[in-house]
């Protein structure tokens, strides 16, 4: 019964494309017509999801964990200037001449 369902899907489906398909290469306008609706509708949509999650995600994930990091002092970028350093560049211990070879 559940792979009926599918076939159904997958026929209406395709008989959209199928006649999306024959109307824009009789009536090119009211292909113009179908595609910038659907556009419009795919830009809403993707308005609202970027607000709906997004904003959400960078609240609860990226700002405590700023917090967090101010709280212990940590700054693991090393974004403050060096006030006695002549140069910015980070030194770091010697590697292997195999180590560019085995990336994982």
């Amino acid at each position: 019964m559940l792979l009926m369902h599918w076939n159904r899907m997958g026929t209406i489906a395709v008989c959209i494309a199928s006649a999306i398909f024959v109307v824009g290469r009789i009536v090119p306008r009211f292909y113009d017509a179908i595609d910038g609706s659907i556009m419009f509708v795919a830009n809403v949509f993707g308005r609202l999801l970027t607000w709906i999650l997004l904003v959400p995600f960078f609240y609860l994930c990226f700002l405590p964990g700023r917090i967090i990091l101010l709280a212990k002092r940590k700054d693991p970028m090393s974004r403050k200037c060096p006030s006695n350093e002549a140069t910015f560049w980070v030194t770091r211990s010697a590697r292997h001449p195999d180590h560019f070879t085995r990336q994982y």
